[in-house]
């Protein structure tokens, strides 16, 4: 066995062992691997390399681009809620939710857009109650069937189509003289895997699958707040009864009155319907403060200084009033007049020791150490440093509010892409990169 092969074995074991072993970033191991075969010199470097320029590879790198698009700017979000809902039962949900996926992966590569998924089914399950690997592995193989319908549903149509073409250019594969394969040749075969596989799935998953890897309760946070959120006008809640907004049942948050824009404050029943400018008033742990600010068109319900940056930008934090702050002693409503600090704050929440406060959050008194929750902009993280007001606890999310104004045109620029392939004009590559 020469030095080559020892230390061949030795790069790859290496590889393997740190992905299984580590939390290091995938992408840096293989390239780190890419890089011990070059450096030792064990294959030509333009056989290293050529994985690089391999139209497949580069058509999938396009597509996550693509379907980032479509996530950040809510019209994946978008599609989910018109298409999915809340569902109440494990059949209804993977009725409503693989069929799309399956659709969805025919066109947008499914790797990008199950990563995109996972986060809204999670929200689902949790929402409706529903066992989460019932509808998370049945979410995958979905993708996959769906993948096959099409030449840019999965990636490993992708990297045998430019392998294949490769080797045509080259006639070396003995086969005879071909076109190149068209968008919609695999679904002869793919549409009707996909169609069995599914119903397969929907059939057996409850047999076949466990409900729950933990059985054991979710562990509960030591801290409430009492939050209120407005439904702005763009906000896609309106319309949809306290129970379809997915408002009641949750273990994290309680929605407990509802004040309407004419001030009059309702009971809250699963059948309310809820309307523009409704302010929503909650108990709810930090986590469950996450989900809702990220609900497309749901505001938070004070704003004490004007941020002046678009929503699109902002972030949610949890911070301590501190012993000097000016805040002291005035009520929520009272801080509007404060104007003279050099950052916006949109005030979500408030706890005191622990606990939500009783009265109504306008009308709340601020103490030192109460833990607020707020939405701010880039320029607190650098004023508050200067500033003895409040001490930053945590960000509680590391997610972006959504772009929803251009999701209308990020839909239209995939389904052009979609389109203009479908119709041979360009090469996949061509029409994911424009």
């Amino acid at each position: 066995m020469n030095i080559d092969i020892v230390l061949t074995l030795i790069i790859l074991t290496g590889m393997f062992g740190m992905l299984l072993l580590t939390k290091i970033n995938p992408g840096a191991i293989f390239v780190g691997a890419l890089t011990l075969t070059i450096t030792f010199r064990l294959s030509p470097l333009d056989q290293c390399l050529k994985g690089f320029s391999n139209p497949g590879v580069l058509t999938i790198g396009s597509l996550f681009i693509v379907a980032a698009g479509m996530y950040s700017t809510g019209a994946i979000t978008i599609l989910a809620d018109k298409l999915i809902g809340y569902p109440r039962t494990l059949l209804t949900a993977q009725i409503k939710i693989l069929a799309p996926i399956a659709l969805g992966s025919a066109f947008l590569n499914n790797t990008p857009l199950v990563a995109m998924a996972i986060p809204v089914i999670k929200d689902i399950a949790h929402s409706c109650k529903l066992p989460l690997t019932r509808l998370l592995i049945p979410l995958s193989y979905a993708s996959i069937l769906g993948g096959t319908c099409t030449l840019i549903g999965t990636a490993t149509n992708l990297v045998i189509n430019g392998l294949l073409n490769d080797l045509l250019i080259s006639g070396r594969t003995g086969l005879p003289p071909m076109h190149s394969i068209a968008m919609f040749d695999p679904a002869k075969i793919g549409i009707p895997i996909t169609i069995i596989g599914l119903g397969f799935i929907m059939l057996t998953s409850k047999w076949l699958l466990p409900a729950s890897r933990d059985n054991s309760p979710p562990a509960k946070s030591s801290r409430l707040f009492r939050t209120i959120f407005v439904i702005g006008k763009q906000c896609g809640l309106i319309g949809k009864t306290v129970e379809e907004a997915g408002f009641t049942g949750a273990d994290d948050f309680e929605l407990f009155s509802i004040l309407r824009a004419d001030h009059t404050e309702i009971n809250v029943e699963r059948t309310t319907i809820l309307q523009m400018g409704d302010r929503l008033r909650f108990a709810a742990e930090s986590e469950a403060i996450s989900k809702l600010w990220l609900i497309d068109g749901l505001q938070p319900g004070h704003e004490l200084q004007k941020i002046d940056t678009p929503r699109h930008t902002h972030t949610l934090v949890e911070m301590v009033v501190a012993n000097r702050s000016r805040a002291i002693g005035k009520t929520v409503d009272d801080l509007k007049s404060v104007a003279d600090t050099a950052y916006g704050i949109y005030l979500v929440g408030i706890s005191r020791d622990g606990h939500p406060t009783k009265s109504n959050l306008a009308d709340t008194k601020i103490e030192a150490g109460d833990i607020l929750v707020a939405e701010v902009g880039e320029s607190f993280f650098y004023e508050i440093t200067v500033d003895a007001d409040y001490t930053i606890s945590k960000k509680l999310t590391e997610a972006k509010l959504q772009r929803t104004d251009r999701a209308l045109s990020a839909i239209l620029i995939t389904l052009s892409m979609i389109v203009i392939v479908a119709a041979g004009l360009m090469s996949m590559l061509n029409a994911a990169l424009l």
